[in-house]
């Protein structure tokens, strides 16, 4: 029986970041995709660019969720 640590929903530009970091963490991955379309995954990266303001809010509610359950993250927030 195969068995993942961690599912990747979506093969595109974050999705294969964020597959390859918990691999090098060393993580069993699966990644599912529905294409094979890299241009149309790479489309969808577009949603990630934000202005310092938005990343700004972003962090406080990173941080207010963080601190509504009571631990770190096992990452920095930037």
């Amino acid at each position: 029986m195969f068995s993942s640590d961690v599912i990747v929903i979506g093969g595109g530009l974050v999705g294969t970041a964020v597959a390859y970091g918990l691999g090098q963490l060393g993580k069993n991955i699966t990644v599912l995709d529905e294409g094979d379309d890299v241009q149309a995954r790479q489309n969808g990266a577009f949603n990630l660019c934000f202005s310092e303001a938005e990343l700004e809010a972003r962090r406080e509610r990173l941080a207010a969720v963080r601190d509504e359950v009571g631990g770190e993250y096992p990452y920095e927030i930037p």
